[in-house]
C-alpha cells in the first residue's frame, strides 16, 4: 500500500496543529501568567515504507515569572487522517 501526503495537505495540518496547541496553552489561566510562547517550529518526517510519520516541535518562549518547572504534554492534542 502506498502511503503518502501532499506537502500541501501536511502544511494545513501543521498550522491547525499549532493552533491548537498555542490556543490551549494560552487560554490556560494557571500559564498565561507564567509563560509567554513566542514561536514553535515543526518539523515532519515520512517514512512512506513503514508507514510512518513522526516529528518534532521546538517552542520559543518567554518565562514571565519564576517556576521550579514547565511542562508540555500532548494529552488533548489529536491527528485526523487527511485524504
Amino acid at each position: 500500500m502506498y502511503f503518502a501526503y501532499p506537502m500541501k495537505t501536511f502544511f494545513l495540518w501543521s498550522i491547525a496543529s499549532l493552533y491548537s496547541i498555542f490556543s490551549i496553552a494560552q487560554d490556560s489561566p494557571s500559564q498565561i501568567d507564567i509563560v509567554d510562547f513566542k514561536t514553535a517550529a515543526v518539523d515532519f518526517y515520512v517514512n512512506e515504507n513503514s508507514e510512518i510519520i513522526s516529528g518534532t516541535v521546538s517552542y520559543n518562549i518567554t518565562i514571565l515569572k519564576d517556576t521550579p518547572s514547565l511542562f508540555i504534554d500532548a494529552k488533548t492534542s489529536h491527528a485526523t487522517m487527511l485524504k
